[in-house]
């Protein structure tokens, strides 16, 4: 890197650490933050599909110790660990844009099965990719198309992943599509609802209804039953509902988030955040399980879909008992 560029750089990045800041998701707990981080590094295009991304072969590396998939969680944040706003679909214009959603499609390629909610369902069933497409995006002809030919270059079966979806009242519908594909279909729910007629109607249409829990979703009993059904990579694309599932139950090993260095702006009261922020923290703690920061990469001069141009940085974060189970 030139070095006037990396000066400035290292000016930015200082600057983001001073500014302090910290707005918690009360329904993950607080976030106890030590010691900031940072990688002068330029991020690049591709870089989540090898080395130390190449999430297959991590799996192989901690299969043993972890005795159940890989499972994996991505989101793009303000500085603040804001990720959405209430009452609006995807992420706001002021941090969406398109250098971190091909960085999303790169993780999402490795994945053999994505868990996603169901008000994404029915988002996708009425606007189709309109609701951001995380469904068949890398179909021939698709933006993504390119990853679905890596899949099928490094010895995945189909184009796309296949789909699990976790719901209480199976109150929702699932794309045709899906069925059309021949993907596998897995919608987990309640003991009770499991035996319900409004399940007995989903696998009429091929879909595997699972009871996973008395009052709700269970995700270590989810996440063994995709270990039995031959799943070693899941990553969740969705809401921070089911990033809450899998942090209660203790098996989330990464958590990739992107920050764009900007702040949303609006009523905070109907902000939707992370407890993750601008301090760039070492070491935090999710709902009892606790993540440490291993890589920091900055990406510069992105548009944002508001027209800003942003500086971002791309986190990696992994748990401990991953982190355990990675060097045993």
């Amino acid at each position: 890197m030139p070095e006037g560029k990396q000066r400035e750089l290292e000016r930015d990045i200082q600057r983001f650490e001073d500014e302090g800041g910290f707005v918690p998701d009360a329904s993950l707990g607080n976030a106890r933050i030590n010691g900031p981080e940072t990688t002068l590094e330029q991020m690049e295009e591709d870089h989540y599909l090898s080395g130390n991304h190449n999430l297959k072969e991590v799996y192989e590396r901690v299969k043993k110790r972890l005795k159940r998939p890989l499972v994996i969680a991505n989101y793009v944040t303000d500085k603040n660990g804001v990720i959405a706003i209430e009452g609006v679909d995807g992420p706001p214009p002021e941090i969406k844009n398109d250098f971190d959603w091909a960085r999303f499609q790169e993780l999402q390629a490795q994945a053999d099965i994505i868990i996603t909610a169901t008000g994404y369902l029915n988002r996708f069933k009425q606007q189709g990719e309109k609701a951001q497409n995380v469904l068949n995006q890398f179909d021939e002809g698709q933006t993504f198309g390119h990853l679905g030919d890596w899949r099928l270059k490094h010895g995945y079966l189909q184009r796309n992943p296949d789909v699990a979806v976790t719901s209480r009242s199976l109150d929702f519908d699932f794309p045709d599509i899906l069925a059309r594909e021949g993907r596998r279909i897995f919608i987990f729910t309640t003991d009770q609802m499991a035996d319900s007629e409004k399940a007995r109607d989903f696998r009429k249409r091929g879909a595997i209804v699972i009871g996973a829990g008395q009052e709700g979703v269970d995700g270590k009993i989810m996440i063994e039953r995709l270990g039995k059904e031959g799943y070693e990579v899941v990553k969740m694309a969705t809401g921070p509902g089911i990033l809450k599932i899998l942090l209660e139950a203790k098996v989330l090993d990464r958590l990739y988030l992107t920050q764009v260095q900007r702040e949303i702006p609006g009523d905070p009261e109907k902000f939707i955040t992370i407890p993750i922020n601008q301090n760039s923290a070492n070491v935090v703690d999710l709902s009892g399980m606790r993540f440490k920061l291993k890589e920091s990469f900055v990406h510069e001069g992105a548009k944002a879909k508001d027209g800003g141009i942003i500086t971002q940085k791309f986190m990696v974060y992994e748990s401990e008992g991953f982190l355990e189970a990675l060097t045993s």
